[in-house]
């Protein structure tokens, strides 16, 4: 079983669109596709600001095996204006590996 997790941050605005682009995606490639709303504080580094985000999730189950183990494979996405160092912009290209591996898997 292979699970995609794609870590969507709501540090940029998304109107929807995209969260159910990809949920369509993964459904159209055979993959049980969920969605996770989350809400995340790091007292530390953040102080008191939480960042909410959502989980989008697609799982490729073993119709031939006893289900019991599983492969993860995650990957963040984030927008080139996201604030974020320059070395961690733009994870766009991530999703598009993590979707062509799902597609051959």
């Amino acid at each position: 079983m292979f699970i995609y997790c794609f870590n969507i941050f709501l540090i940029f605005i998304f109107s929807g669109k995209f969260q159910k682009w990809l949920e369509e995606e993964m459904q159209k490639i055979g993959l049980d596709a969920y969605t996770q709303n989350f809400t995340f504080s790091y007292p530390l580094i953040l102080g008191e600001k939480k960042l909410q985000g959502i989980n989008a999730v697609g799982i490729s189950r073993a119709y031939r095996a006893a289900r019991t183990e599983a492969l993860v494979l995650m990957t963040p996405l984030r927008a080139a204006d996201s604030g974020a160092a320059s070395h961690e912009r733009r994870t766009d290209g991530s999703v598009a590996l993590m979707l062509a591996l799902a597609k051959f898997f």
